[in-house]
């Protein structure tokens, strides 16, 4: 038996939720803070977005299908933003190195916190403080790579 498409899952279980606009996601983000880019400071659209292309991914990679065609878009820019501004902040230069497999990596603990958000909002409970513990993985990151940032910068 053929498993199924990655597209057919998608219409399957989440059939009201449009395509990642990724230039909505743009502008929420454009010249503005990594703050921008967390979770809980995203609207709900955005949130069942990401946390849909988080359930595609996740089903493409039990199926071990190389080939279905994830919507990564939202959320890299969204973990792009993050990391570059992060970098400006600690180091005040936008730009920082990373490999596929780092990014692959931020992606996925980007859905991770997209997918808590999105429990804590639908069950209406409280938020703990996934915000400043994605930030600070995200500065250890960095640090690793670069060193303790400099005094002015900070």
């Amino acid at each position: 038996m053929m498993p199924l498409r990655l597209q057919t899952l998608s219409s399957i279980y989440i059939m009201d939720i449009p395509y990642t606009d990724l230039e909505a996601i743009i502008e929420l983000v454009k010249d503005k803070s990594a703050e921008a880019a967390l979770p809980c400071n995203l609207p709900m659209d955005v949130i069942y977005q990401i946390a849909r292309d988080s359930m595609l991914f996740n089903i493409a990679n039990e199926a071990n299908d190389d080939d279905a065609d994830v919507p990564l878009g939202g959320a890299m820019c969204l973990v792009f933003h993050l990391m570059a501004m992060r970098t400006q902040k600690l180091y005040g230069a936008v730009e920082f190195d990373a490999s596929v497999d780092r990014i692959g990596h931020w992606i996925e603990k980007y859905f991770y916190y997209v997918e808590c958000e999105l429990r804590y909002r639908v069950n209406n409970t409280p938020l703990p403080k996934d915000a400043q513990s994605l930030l600070a993985e995200i500065d250890s990151e960095l640090i690793a790579i670069y060193g303790q940032p400099t005094q002015s910068f900070c």
